[in-house]
């Protein structure tokens, strides 16, 4: 019933199809199946491409929330949308803004394109960071929520290319939340996982940039 109502969604069954996303979101931390429909064709089940599907579902739940407006107009923070107010000059996420600006590796990627499509990567999750600071709930991961949904597709499919810059960047954007919390982005024990993994694509030269 659910996939006959996303396969036509409309203003009228917004809320369902919200749902189904959702749901499928949540399925896919557990269920092969589902990463299965969503994987690109061909395409191992690593940790690194599981994270991808994950991605893009996020990313659909917040782009079925926000066009047919099924958002709940009782939640005192929209985790996955940026908040109205004013970032803060200073707040609990100045380490990891000081570690962002810190970044140095994009300065070896030699194709144009690729660095400038990555920089504005890099100057959106700043961004966010910074918006995130008024954040009542988890604001980093909140931060790594909204950089999946926002950042853009050229970005993603460098991503999926596995370009080293964009794996390496990818690599901080999804785990902006370094601590021993249970709120990441991802099951408990991914980042390391990816973060290898990732390390393995790019080679040595590349792989010292990526997030410890």
């Amino acid at each position: 019933m659910m996939r006959h109502a996303v396969a036509k969604a409309n203003i009228n069954n917004g809320p369902v199809c919200h749902l189904a996303s959702v749901l499928m979101m949540i399925n896919s931390y557990a269920q092969g199946s589902v990463k299965e429909l969503v994987r690109v064709r061909n395409e191992p089940p690593t940790m690194l491409s599981d994270l991808l599907v994950t991605c893009r579902l996020t990313r659909g739940v917040r782009a079925i929330a926000e066009t047919y407006g099924v958002i709940r107009p009782d939640r005192h923070e929209l985790i996955l949308f940026v908040t109205e107010a004013e970032p803060l000059d200073h707040g609990p996420l100045d380490p990891v803004l000081h570690m962002l600006n810190s970044l140095t590796f994009l300065e070896k990627e030699v194709d144009p394109n690729t660095k400038q499509i990555c920089q504005d990567a890099l100057d959106l999750m700043k961004w966010l960071v910074k918006k995130a600071q008024t954040s009542e709930w988890c604001p980093a991961h909140r931060a790594s929520l909204q950089w999946i949904c926002l950042v853009g597709k050229d970005f993603m499919r460098l991503v999926e290319n596995h370009e080293p810059a964009a794996l390496v960047l990818f690599s901080y954007g999804c785990f902006l939340d370094n601590s021993s919390s249970r709120n990441t982005f991802v099951m408990r024990g991914w980042k390391e996982g990816v973060c290898a993994e990732i390390r393995h694509i790019v080679g040595s030269e590349w792989g010292r940039a990526v997030l410890l």
